[in-house]
């Protein structure tokens, strides 16, 4: 698990469903403050991020329980949870700000003149990357030598060659240790179940300005029909919206159809129906397959690809036409409850969603594979753990929305090797483009919900 990942996606969801990450910060810091209540005298190190913001508000609730207290934090630009607390603490206490490691032997006389009982790291958390600089490597070998009770906020500040010797580490909601004390600061049990903005924002590749073309990932989408025209392009444009490039393969009628010089169709001999596609699917990050496919493709294509692919996702006809026995760790599966009874046998129209979501997480975990069974509540599955994305948009119900969801889920999982991630951020914006584009217009269609993707994502990323 991907702490800082898993913290950052927490977060984010919690502030997505209404709780304020200034509320969380003040829980977090209320709860370090009971573990230093047997203390009279407590030094506090803060760092710049949250992780100091905890600190900081330890520091307030210590204060109003008459503790003595010394507080050092560090010098730089703050996350605003951080800055709100420090300006309200400086009203009444006396912040010593760090600026650099020269000031490491004078700090150090105040601190053996004040003597303190106990130390608290709120320097860094699990934003901590790479070896340690200064000022907060000299601070951690400070805080070492001397002969007090130490707790850290999370997980002990520190890298390969030194850490913080934390007798107790404090952790919220999730254990970022072994022997971490977890304490909850009022994030109900069911966010941890929900899709929000933080399984979007957490799945994406992170732009940093030196990215080359095929960066974002290249995805090709196979699909379409003499039948199904529009479907492949739909699911192809999807994918578009998060990749660098995207590859069509389809049969000539549905290409002499087409025209899009965004695209880039791969060559077919293949008339009507698919039954002969020869490619190199291993150079593709993500193949979407099944969109607009017809039952008389070739079974032995679909094997095919799911077997030399990097990873895939399999949808629409396709999932009748697979054998279960195939998929594997790089599959992901996003059926409806037909197609999910087509290809597992089992028939869940009268289940509720806990019920479904028993049966998805048996077939995850029998296959070995990732599942999303759609519906007004998707159900997000592995073999250990199932999300729910509730969605309140009716027209998700419009023919070839499943085909852009398909996409969508295609494009980011292209950049993130993580199938149950990408799912999961996937259901997540499909549903919002839906909400978006409804509270517009009623009775928008697919391509129009392709158009509303950037929207939806401009929503996260400004969240």
């Amino acid at each position: 698990m991907d702490l800082e990942k898993e913290t950052k996606r927490t977060d984010l969801n919690a502030k997505f469903f209404g709780i304020d990450t200034l509320l969380l910060m003040e829980n977090a810091g209320k709860c370090v403050a009971e573990e230093c209540k047997n203390f009279d005298k407590i030094l506090i190190f803060c760092g710049t991020g949250n992780n100091g913001g905890d600190g900081l508000c330890a520091a307030r609730h210590l204060l109003a329980e008459g503790k003595e207290i010394l507080i050092q934090s560090l010098k730089g630009n703050r996350t605003y949870e951080n800055q709100k607390n420090f300006d309200i603490l400086k009203n009444f206490a006396d912040i010593k700000v760090i600026r650099d490691s020269s000031e490491i032997e004078k700090l150090k006389e105040e601190i053996l003149k004040f003597n303190p009982d106990v130390i608290v790291d709120a320097l860094i958390g699990v934003g901590s990357k790479g070896k340690l600089r200064e000022p907060t490597k000299s601070l951690i070998n400070l805080a070492n030598e001397l002969h007090c009770y130490k707790i850290a906020v999370d997980i002990p500040t520190g890298d390969d060659e030194i850490k913080f010797n934390a007798d107790k580490v404090i952790s919220f909601e999730i254990g970022k240790t072994n022997d971490a004390i977890i304490k909850s600061i009022g994030i109900p049990k069911k966010i941890e179940r929900m899709c929000g903005v933080g399984d979007f924002l957490t799945a994406l590749k992170e732009y940093k300005g030196d990215e080359h073309k095929g960066y974002f990932g290249k995805t090709l989408v196979i699909g379409g029909s003499r039948d199904y025209i529009g479907a492949p392009y739909l699911t192809a444009k999807a994918s578009q919206k998060f990749n660098d490039l995207t590859y069509i393969a389809t049969p000539k009628f549905v290409q002499r159809r087409i025209f899009d010089p965004t695209l880039i169709f791969l060559p077919c001999e293949d008339e009507e129906y698919l039954q002969n596609l020869v490619a190199d699917y291993a150079k593709f990050d993500c193949i979407a397959i099944g969109n607009g496919i017809s039952l008389k493709a070739s079974k032995e294509l679909i094997s095919n690809v799911v077997e030399k692919s990097k990873k895939v996702v399999i949808d629409a006809e396709a999932l009748k036409l697979i054998n279960p026995e195939i998929l594997n760790k790089h599959c992901i599966i996003t059926p409806h409850l037909g197609e999910f009874k087509a290809l597992f046998g089992v028939d869940l129209y009268n289940e509720n969603t806990e019920n479904k979501a028993k049966v998805v997480q048996n077939f995850a975990e029998k296959y070995n594979t990732t599942i999303v069974l759609k519906g007004k509540t998707d159900i997000v599955a592995i073999h250990e753990r199932t999300k729910f994305n509730e969605k309140d948009c009716i027209r998700l119900t419009v023919g070839g929305t499943g085909d852009v969801l398909a996409g969508i889920i295609a494009g980011i999982y292209a950049q993130n090797d993580e199938p149950f991630e990408s799912v999961c951020a996937g259901t997540f914006l499909n549903g919002l483009a839906g909400e978006i584009l409804f509270k517009k217009n009623e009775n928008f269609d697919a391509i129009q919900l392709v158009d509303a993707i950037p929207e939806a994502i401009k929503f996260c990323l400004n969240f």
